[in-house]
């Protein structure tokens, strides 16, 4: 049901309209606040060291407040700041799609929760539809495991 309706472009198109509204509403008022968003349409530039993006999760949480809340930048598609990452403090200029954010949240309280994001462009859609089969049939392969979806 849910993804007949994410079928339906104008549905999602309003979803991202009222994060940025949220958001810019947010910004205009000076509340920190902080997104759960998928990374993997996530651009940084420059590009953060291997060494720090091996540990960003596909999940990942960013600040904004203090600095990085004074940089940051929202136009129709992306919310774009500064931030620093890794010990050294690693700066770098942060992109984010609107539609790959998944919760806007002040403090711990979620505000907005984005139903539709699910982190991956139209390309990788099909790629990981395919490899959640060939995980599963990995899975099923072992007859033990048989029995683990007939509860």
């Amino acid at each position: 049901m849910l993804e007949d309706v994410k079928a339906r472009n104008k549905i999602s198109q309003c979803i991202i309209e009222n994060a940025r509204k949220l958001i810019s509403s947010m910004l205009a008022e000076e509340v920190n606040f902080s997104i759960f968003c998928y990374i993997n349409n996530v651009e940084f530039d420059p590009p953060i060291p291997e060494n720090i993006s091996v540990n960003l999760k596909s999940l990942t949480i960013f600040a904004l407040s203090g600095y990085t809340f004074t940089t940051a930048k929202l136009d129709k598609t992306k919310i774009v700041f500064e931030a620093g990452f890794g010990e050294e403090n690693f700066s770098s200029v942060v992109s984010v799609p609107l539609k790959d954010i998944l919760q806007v949240l002040i403090a711990e309280n979620v505000i907005f929760v984005n139903p539709f994001s699910d982190g991956l462009s139209d390309e990788k859609k099909d790629d990981s539809e395919n490899e959640l089969a060939v995980s599963m049939e990995a899975i099923l392969s072992n007859p033990k495991n048989k029995n683990i979806f007939k509860k």
